[in-house]
């Protein structure tokens, strides 16, 4: 092989190393990056519950309408939020414990003014009762609900973050192997090349200083089909040409 094509496979091995390592990096980076996206997603859907049972304590100590205001812009911008990022599998079932909290928040209100309705019509001791026994058992649901959406979110998210650390983990151990082994090739060849060139070129030189003392008898004897090779043999031809000059 010739010294020019030995020099470019070096080349070419460097350039699929590192469009290899290039590769790795980019895919365990997008991936890593998606995870931390889904981290922080449930974070912010765990932050909006969060927010919205703050905004269900206040109403169901003052039942006020502007509470009950407050929880529906924060509901609506929460659902858009999980909406936008439906196409995450585990989102699915967070929204539909979402959407379970809203109708019983929204059960909540209709139970109270119902409530409120019966006191001011002077309705039965029994009737106000049955409509305080609902709200209270509306209230447990909203609870258990409430709860169940922040284990899950927190449980998704921690996973999302435990999967980004792995995937981080990984890809140094991977680019680590793929550099050392960058490395190593790139040594061994260099060697090969530098060896390959080298032995022959001091044989060349031993003969050039035979010659050069007059023995015209001597042939530089290089069996590398290469550059080297090449002009080993245009040197040997002038050196038959010199003799037969010289007689």
């Amino acid at each position: 092989m010739k010294i020019i094509n030995r020099l470019n496979l070096i080349i070419v091995i460097l350039f699929i190393a590192v469009t290899i390592l290039f590769a790795v990096i980019l895919i365990n980076s997008n991936t890593i990056t998606k995870e931390n996206r889904t981290h922080l997603l449930f974070h912010e859907i765990y932050k909006g519950v969060t927010e919205l049972d703050l905004i269900k304590y206040d109403y169901l100590l003052h039942h006020e309408k502007r509470m009950e205001q407050q929880w529906n812009m924060k509901y609506k911008s929460l659902m858009n939020l999980v909406n936008a990022a439906e196409k995450e599998e585990a989102v699915k079932s967070i929204k539909a414990d979402l959407v379970v909290f809203g109708n019983k928040f929204s059960q909540v209100i209709e139970n109270y003014e119902k409530k409120q309705k019966l006191i001011q019509e002077e309705a039965s001791e029994r009737e106000i009762n049955s409509a305080l026994l609902i709200e209270k058992e509306l209230v447990t649901q909203l609870l258990i609900k409430s709860h169940s959406i922040f284990s899950e979110c927190a449980l998704l998210a921690e996973n999302a973050h435990n999967r980004a650390v792995k995937i981080s983990k990984l890809s140094t151990i991977i680019t680590f192997m793929i550099m050392i082994f960058f490395i190593l090739s790139i040594i061994i060849l260099l060697f090969l090349v530098s060896r390959s060139i080298s032995k022959p070129l001091n044989k060349l030189k031993q003969g050039i200083e035979i010659v050069s003392k007059g023995n015209f008898e001597h042939q530089i004897e290089i069996v590398s089909k290469d550059e080297l090779g090449d002009f080993a043999s245009a040197f040997n031809q002038a050196i038959v040409s010199l003799k037969e000059a010289t007689a």
